[in-house]
């Protein structure tokens, strides 16, 4: 788990990684998070071994701080008269981390409850 991630000390993760696990190309979108959260469910699925599912949680809600709260470190720099940017493909993604995190689990279904109904407002705003 820990190769995947840019440094020690970030939640980020590399998006291409050498051989031998160093990082070569991190992108600016929260989609390799994605993948990686997606990644650590299966395997609590597969495995039962509860710190995959704590690894995915975690990720899961560092994801959420980046789209919600704070985009620290993630996309381009805003700058001063630019246009804001809605996209959909940001709530998309994280609907389908709602529906695989809380897929069989009550607990996981109400703690992202509201995270999914935003999502579906996000991606609604996007209808002609």
């Amino acid at each position: 788990m820990s190769s995947a991630r840019i440094s020690a000390d970030s939640r980020k993760l590399a998006f291409v990684v050498t051989r031998d696990g160093r990082p070569v190309k991190v992108q600016r979108t929260i989609f390799s998070e994605c993948f990686y959260t997606m990644a650590m469910d299966e395997l609590w699925r597969v495995t039962g071994d509860e710190k995959y599912q704590r690894e995915a949680v975690e990720m899961m809600d560092q994801i959420v701080r980046w789209v919600q709260e704070d985009p620290t470190g993630l996309g381009r720099p805003e700058l001063p008269g630019a246009e804001s940017v809605n996209s959909m493909a940001v709530p998309m993604m994280l609907l389908c981390l709602v529906d695989q995190l809380e897929e069989g689990d009550a607990k996981m279904a109400d703690k992202y409850r509201e995270l999914g109904a935003w999502c579906v407002e996000q991606i609604l705003q996007h209808l002609q």
